[in-house]
């Protein structure tokens, strides 16, 4: 079993332990949140994929996932008020690949610009926001072992050696952000926005932006899951 199933696995107990739910109903609360990167690149105010490659790369959609998340924490605080928009920010894809690097990836398909802060915050929001409730959820889960490959000893640690953050643009709609990747991959890097730079330096091991073509090719493409 490779890491990506083994964090499946890890989700799926934790429905079944924290809404008492049957191995039946596992299966069905399973399909709500797992997809393939097409899907889960759709943007349904325009019915848009970001990504429409051929490619059928498994992710979990953990923008899907928190509303079992949500439903979970209500029952805890015995509080049925808590309502979507109050829900915690998630990204839209999450998959770990061969070596054992966590991928959130976030898909944009609005233009990305200096007065556009209320869609940079909502970025950030999701990274820090996705990246706790995982920890709530690994760490609720501890003694069931699913993990190994997660350093629950010092999970900032981990974080900066093993979590990347993606953040997908439409080319079309960003074209000077277009250009700053192509830039840093004609250097063989990457190309981090100034407002994400605090992910990168404080949070992760990498937080960085691709436009649709150069995510399929450099992401999609090359990625194995072992």
């Amino acid at each position: 079993m490779n890491n990506y199933q083994k964090f499946i696995l890890l989700l799926q107990n934790y429905l079944k332990e924290n809404l008492a739910i049957s191995d039946d109903d596992i299966q069905r609360y399973s399909i709500k949140f797992l997809s393939d990167m097409k899907n889960a690149s759709l943007d349904d105010s325009n019915n848009n994929y970001l990504y429409n490659g051929d490619k059928k790369l498994s992710v979990i959609k953990m923008d899907d996932f928190t509303d079992c998340y949500r439903q979970i924490k209500s029952n805890q605080i015995k509080n049925d008020t808590i309502e979507k928009e109050n829900n915690i920010n998630a990204v839209d894809a999450f998959l770990i690949n061969k070596d054992n690097i966590w991928f959130l990836i976030e898909f944009k398909d609005a233009e990305i610009k200096s007065g556009k802060s209320k869609i940079k915050h909502n970025i950030l929001r999701k990274a820090y926001g996705n990246w706790y409730m995982l920890l709530d959820i690994l760490y609720n889960m501890k003694d069931k072992n699913f993990m190994d490959n997660f350093d629950y000893k010092n999970p900032i640690e981990f974080a900066k050696n093993n979590v990347v953050y993606i953040l997908v643009c439409s080319g079309e709609n960003n074209s000077q952000i277009q250009r700053f990747v192509s830039d840093a991959k004609s250097e063989k890097g990457h190309y981090t926005p100034p407002f994400m730079n605090k992910l990168k330096w404080y949070l992760f091991k990498d937080a960085y932006v691709y436009t649709e073509l150069y995510f399929e090719k450099e992401f999609v493409n090359k990625f194995k899951y072992e």
